[in-house]
Formats: structure tokens, C-alpha cells, sequence
């Protein structure tokens, strides 16, 4: 079943910055042998046949502190950016300077991460230094 997220970061239900319930959607329960994980980073469920919707969100307590933020930056980049260079993808100096900006301006304006305070622009901020270290690991494997 399909179960939207309302996720709590930093001691604070986050309703935008990219986090919001409609646009965290995931699969929690399913059938044992009609479903399996797939992925490294960001892993996913992945289910033969119809997937129901629940009716309520599920409330996700995230990352309480910068510090934990900043260890899955870390986890995940390393993850994410191992992935990137074995299907092949190259470094670029454009979506080192763009990407991070790029995704600053998306979750703080376009998807309203304003409207969530200060943990709004903490959020859209660090998301910007994943993108940035992400694409840092990625130069570092292509050397």
C-alpha cells in the first residue's frame, strides 16, 4: 500500500521545502513475495501488481539535529555518487556551480520552503551542499 509521508525534521513538521506528504509517497506494506528493495540510495519497493493507497500519512521523525543531516549528506553522497560513476556519468563543472543553486531555488521558492521558517531555508541549504558534495565525490572517482 501507498502511504504518503508527513515528515518531522528538526522537531518541526516540514509541509514544503520538498518534503511535502503528496510528493513523498512510498510503499510500506506489501506482500512478501510480490515486492522486493531496489536501489542504493534512496532505496524503493518495488511490487508486482496494483498498489492501494492508505488513507492517512505516516509520520516520519527525521533528522533532529544538523549533525545527523549532515552524516546522511555524507552516507549518501558517497552512495549516490559510487552509483553515478558506474553507470557511466561524468563530472561537470556546470552542475557543480548550477545543481546546487538550482535545487536551493527549487525547494525554497518554487516548492515554498519559505513557508516552513527558518528550518525552510536550513533544509533548502543543506540540500544545496548534498547536491555540491555529491558532485565533489563524483570529480574525485573520475580523477
Amino acid at each position: 500500500m501507498f502511504q504518503k509521508e508527513k515528515n518531522i525534521i528538526f522537531g518541526k513538521l516540514i509541509k514544503y521545502t520538498r518534503w511535502q506528504p503528496e510528493l513523498d509517497r512510498h510503499i510500506w506494506l506489501w506482500k512478501k513475495s510480490k515486492g522486493k528493495w531496489i536501489g542504493d540510495v534512496h532505496e524503493e519497493v518495488v511490487v508486482e501488481g496494483e498498489v492501494g493507497k492508505l488513507k492517512n500519512a505516516k509520520i516520519h521523525y527525521q533528522y533532529e539535529t544538523v549533525r545527523e543531516f549532515l552524516d546522511m549528506i555524507d552516507r549518501y553522497s558517497e552512495l549516490e555518487a559510487e552509483q553515478r560513476v558506474k553507470k557511466g556519468q561524468k563530472f561537470s563543472y556546470l552542475k557543480l556551480f548550477i545543481g546546487p543553486i538550482y535545487n536551493f531555488l527549487v525547494r525554497y521558492f518554487y516548492r515554498l520552503g519559505f513557508l516552513d521558517g527558518w528550518r525552510g531555508f536550513v533544509l533548502s541549504y543543506l540540500m544545496a551542499i548534498y547536491h555540491l558534495t555529491l558532485w565533489v565525490k563524483i570529480w574525485e572517482r573520475s580523477k
